[in-house]
């Protein structure tokens, strides 16, 4: 599944390397893959674009795979396929808490692609970006088991940078927001991909670990806006 149109409004979805290179929106790129273990590297891009949304702005961070030749090299000409996306709300003034950047929706489209960490690298990737643009990033409050995993693991990995707030929670214990509870699902796995409310939320208070073979791009720098 390439890209979904829900996410798409006001922005065009990149086909080529080249189109990424030219729209000057490439916020950085990583190689999966291990030469020692025979493995080919694949390529991914990570692109941000704002987008007006209900009166206030969106940060999206796009994630695409780069479909390279057989050599494994990385060129203008290879193709481009959307798989993932991370939105974050901006708020800031009168429209919310000053300078805050809250999730919106985190998703990989692609079921081939999920399982393989590139979902952490987007957070990471867009938490740093959004440090960059002097913005206090902090999660939603109705989270899969998924998004769990990563808010524990960046927490981690980063001992005093992500706080955990506590908070007064609606839904009772065990129970998704709409009241289904695991066995309704059949399996754990069903279960965890639920979006349930939370007892917490988490803030984030500056940059986290990147990931070693994510290369920011220099010339993505911008004022913050």
């Amino acid at each position: 599944m390439a890209g979904n149109p829900h996410y798409n409004r006001g922005s065009r979805e990149y086909t080529t390397f080249r189109e990424a290179q030219a729209g000057g929106t490439i916020l950085g790129t990583f190689t999966v893959g291990d030469p020692v273990e025979d493995q080919e590297p694949q390529h991914f891009v990570i692109t941000t674009h704002r987008l007006p949304w209900s009166g206030i702005n969106r940060q999206h961070y796009r994630l695409y795979v780069v479909h390279s030749q057989e050599d494994g090299l990385l060129r203008p000409s290879d193709h481009m396929e959307w798989i993932g996306v991370i939105v974050w709300n901006l708020y800031g003034g009168s429209g919310g808490p000053s300078r805050t950047a809250a999730i919106a929706n985190a998703e990989i489209f692609d079921e081939d692609y999920r399982g393989r960490g590139l979902g952490r690298r987007l957070y990471v990737a867009s938490i740093n970006d959004l440090i960059d643009r002097q913005r206090v990033p902090i999660s939603d409050v109705y989270r899969s088991e998924y998004a769990e995993h990563v808010w524990a693991s960046l927490m981690e990995a980063n001992p005093g940078t992500i706080e955990a707030h506590q908070r007064v929670v609606q839904s009772p214990p065990g129970e998704d927001i709409i009241g289904r509870t695991e066995a309704d699902f059949g399996s754990e796995e069903a279960y965890s991909g639920m979006i349930r409310e939370r007892p917490q939320y988490y803030e984030v208070q500056g940059y986290v670990q990147r990931h070693p073979d994510v290369r920011v791009k220099s010339y993505r720098r911008r004022s913050p806006r």
